[in-house]
């Protein structure tokens, strides 16, 4: 387990990180530290953008022997579980690294990787809310290493295209045959299903669903029966807006939901939304 990083060990990783990244023409963004990620990397081949980017948790230790296993294959790093699950739904890989300041060297390994392996599944599924990840030594930041941390990008990006390929063609096919109206938005994760005249069903997935189950159970009825007070709420309450408040509603609550998801603190963002009847609580 890494003892606290100094400022110093912290700020020369990724110094290492950058100019790693950098040296094949990658750009490199640092990331406000609250958002849990250190690093944004995009990918770029002989100078031109690609889609491809990765985020980077970046490590840094000068007594890597104090982490290194038993056998000497791996480096050991205790990782919060809540970090690790909100990672597991990101698009982009996370790759985690820890820099060992004595050898100067990198190692990394992929979050995403690691999460889909017989050993991380059943750390994830232990009580503990912490998981010790083994990156193998092997796993260094040189050439070889980034063209590695490319191919897994690039596989993972063109994992989730054909999943979301998959996705459309389903609910085309299910609006098709059985006459239904699908709405499916894996950003806000919300699905609804309306039959010809009748009103929409909705379902929440993922952190949506957590937030939706909290509510149902403040009010004391079931998951379907919030949701749908709260359409109705929502429903009432554009109703009532002028266009330009309505869409100045709708961008405001978009803008709290993706604050909240980078840890940033949604009330701050409370003054942008229209006054008068949208003050009143729903």
């Amino acid at each position: 387990m890494l003892r606290p990083r100094s400022h110093r060990l912290e700020d020369l990783s990724r110094n290492r990180l950058h100019e790693a990244f950098n040296g094949v023409g990658w750009t490199v963004e640092d990331l406000r530290k609250d958002y849990g990620e250190d690093l944004l990397v995009r990918i770029f081949e002989q100078g031109i953008a690609t889609p491809l980017a990765f985020f980077v948790q970046a490590k840094a230790t000068d007594r890597i022997e104090e982490c290194t296993s038993t056998d000497g294959t791996s480096i050991l790093l205790r990782v919060n579980k809540r970090h690790i699950r909100h990672w597991e739904q990101f698009w982009e890989p996370v790759i985690l690294t820890v820099w060992d300041s004595k050898a100067d060297r990198t190692y990394w390994e992929c979050i995403q990787t690691y999460t889909s392996t017989a050993e991380g599944k059943t750390a994830l599924a232990g009580e503990r809310k912490t998981v010790r990840i083994g990156i193998p030594r092997g796993n260094v930041l040189d050439a070889l290493g980034l063209r590695r941390i490319f191919s897994r990008t690039k596989s993972r990006f063109k994992r989730f295209e054909q999943e979301h390929e998959g996705t459309l063609a389903l609910v085309t096919t299910l609006e098709r045959e059985l006459g239904l109206k699908i709405e499916y938005n894996p950003q806000r994760e919300i699905l609804s299903v309306a039959r010809p005249g009748e009103a929409p069903i909705y379902t929440v997935f993922g952190k949506l669903a957590e937030k939706a189950r909290e509510i149902a159970g403040a009010l004391n009825c079931t998951l379907e029966e919030s949701l749908n007070r709260a359409v109705s709420e929502v429903r009432l309450l554009c109703e009532a807006m002028s266009p330009e408040e309505r869409h100045q509603f709708i961008d405001s609550v978009r803008a709290m939901l993706e604050a909240e998801e980078h840890g940033e603190d949604p009330e701050d963002l409370l003054p942008c939304v229209p006054k008068g009847d949208t003050e009143k609580p729903l």
